[in-house]
């Protein structure tokens, strides 16, 4: 219904991505081949949304689709944001 509920939506699916890594190593490893991964995600998503302003100001692109490309980098941010704090729980618990 609004940015909060969205933002906390994309926290817990962080959280639960996390919980799956630390259930299941044998098949989800969590290593440089995937912190790699989402390093190129949050960085092509982050130059999306700078790009799509620009786009957008210069009239290359619509306001919904600068929108959209920045609610996702907000969506990614919060979403390792959930993913960070569920791992550093679970790795401070064994």
């Amino acid at each position: 219904p609004d940015d909060d509920a969205l933002m906390q939506q994309a926290f817990g699916y962080g959280q639960g991505l996390a919980m799956m890594y630390a259930r299941h190593p044998d098949v989800l490893p969590w290593g440089i081949p995937q912190r790699l991964r989402r390093a190129r995600m949050t960085l092509r998503r982050r130059m999306g949304a700078i790009n799509q302003k620009v786009a957008q100001r210069l009239g290359r692109a619509t306001a919904d689709e600068a929108e959209f490309a920045i609610y996702l980098d907000m969506w990614n941010g919060e979403y390792w944001r959930g993913f960070d704090a569920e791992w550093r729980t679970i790795r401070a618990a064994r």
